[in-house]
């Protein structure tokens, strides 16, 4: 594979090293040329009326500030590294979603979220305004992951507005993206060569050789003999009587809200599975210094947890155990999770994803965080003096078996279950939905 690139590559060789990560997502990339799973995909309806050409140079000026956005990605000297795109900056693409048999917004935008990117061919990023024939326009962005997390889309789009606005003001925005990434790196680099990552190492290979790994939770249908990243959701809320009946008992417990909604997913698993045993990821940021908090690129990193269960225990017994578990895994939240595999020197399943084949999240902005709003679907924002709202489209959310993610808004929260539809009927999931709230109730009951 790095000879072939080598041979066939014609970008000049000034090219910059990438995190363990971004290199995990090229290789996955790369070995599956068609894989979409990686695509971040962000859709906001402007309520204003649009200048296309104005805002086709708002895009091209954002993208132009920040080098990873336009960059393909290639094998020099036996590394990955990013190198600058040949050609002209990517602008905006048009369509007339009105004009298109058989096509609405919301599937055309499920369309262009699941077309791959050769990251060794093309820059990584595409931007298109979407014209549907009602009044106002939608603005698309897909990235792959590689260079954008979901923050970055929130950040990409805060910043286009503005150059949309005023592109003077816009200059002055901190650029934060390249030397973020770049400075990432350095430090990962120093990390990985330092007695921290010992530690972590050994950490991780205690915690994990002695967990249940792989394809082993129970499904509706047979496992295909290669994993499949196809998938559903399903949406509901959390009200807020219970989301004050979490809060007051995480308190009490000296727990934060995170590890009580952890918990509980914990106890639905086994509820559903029978598994007393097992392991599930959680995402967290690498944004913790603030001087990463306005970079665009790719800042995530996901953390396995041995899940032990006791179904005699009590919730609050359980709920010890997680936030131990918690304190244990973040303490060495540095360790690239694409470097994990290898501690367990097993062979890869190729029926599941490995490691971690179920996930929780959870998004806990604050009323004064600028992107509060902005995570709710259908929630008007106002940014530059100008007005939009999330367009809510699921795009791939059969990446793993089974996800929970949660976003609190005030008193609420919203949660997002995904499923993978290979694995799963859509009846398990409705059912797991109500399962859970039934679980958190009587948690909170009980306190």
């Amino acid at each position: 594979m790095e000879n072939t690139l080598t041979r066939a590559g014609s970008l000049p060789t000034d090219g910059r090293e990438v995190t363990i990560a971004q290199e995990g997502l090229w290789v996955l990339q790369k070995v599956h040329p068609d894989r979409c799973a990686d695509n971040v995909t962000g859709a906001w309806r402007l309520h204003f009326p649009v200048d296309a050409s104005r805002l086709s140079t708002a895009v091209s000026r954002t993208i132009s500030r920040h080098a990873l956005l336009h960059s393909m990605f290639r094998v020099e000297s036996g590394k990955v590294c990013r190198f600058p795109a040949q050609g002209s900056v990517p602008s905006l693409d048009e369509y007339r979603i009105d004009e298109m048999p058989d096509m609405d917004a919301r599937r055309f935008v499920q369309e262009q979220g699941r077309r791959p990117f050769q990251l060794d061919q093309e820059p990584p990023v595409r931007v298109a305004l979407l014209r549907d024939g009602t009044a106002d326009d939608i603005l698309l962005v897909v990235a792959h992951h590689i260079v954008m997390d979901d923050l970055s889309t929130l950040l990409f789009l805060r910043e286009v507005l503005t150059q949309y606005v005023d592109a003077h003001k816009a200059a002055d925005m901190p650029r934060g993206f390249g030397a973020g990434i770049d400075e990432l790196v350095r430090g990962e680099q120093s990390y990985l060569s330092s007695p921290r990552a010992a530690a972590a190492r050994d950490y991780w290979r205690k915690e994990l050789t002695q967990g249940a790994v792989g394809a082993d939770h129970p499904t509706d249908h047979p496992r295909p003999a290669v994993y499949r990243a196809e998938g559903s959701e399903i949406q509901f809320w959390l009200d807020h009587k219970l989301t004050e009946g979490v809060r007051r008992a995480a308190v009490s417990k000296k727990a934060t809200p995170f590890a009580y909604y952890l918990t509980a997913f914990h106890r639905l698993l086994h509820q559903e599975s029978g598994r007393t045993d097992f392991i599930i990821g959680y995402p967290v940021t690498l944004r913790s210094a603030r001087r990463f908090r306005n970079s665009i690129g790719h800042f995530v990193n996901v953390l396995p947890m041995r899940v032990l269960v006791d179904p005699d225990e009590s919730f609050t017994s359980a709920l010890r155990r997680t936030t131990e578990k918690l304190w244990g895994g973040l303490r060495h939240r540095d360790f690239p999770y694409a470097m994990m595999p290898a501690l367990l020197r097993t062979q890869r399943d190729p029926r599941s994803l490995g490691l971690v084949s179920c996930t929780f999240g959870m998004n806990a902005e604050s009323i004064a965080s600028p992107y509060f709003d902005m995570l709710l679907p259908d929630r008007r924002v106002e940014h530059a003096g100008l007005n939009f709202s999330r367009l809510h489209v699921p795009v791939f959310p059969g990446q793993f078996d089974m996800t929970l993610n949660l976003s609190q808004h005030g008193a609420d929260v919203f949660a997002e279950l995904r499923y993978n539809t290979s694995l799963y009927v859509d009846e398990t999931a409705d059912r797991m939905a109500e399962n859970y709230i039934r679980i958190l109730e009587k948690a909170v009951s009980n306190d």
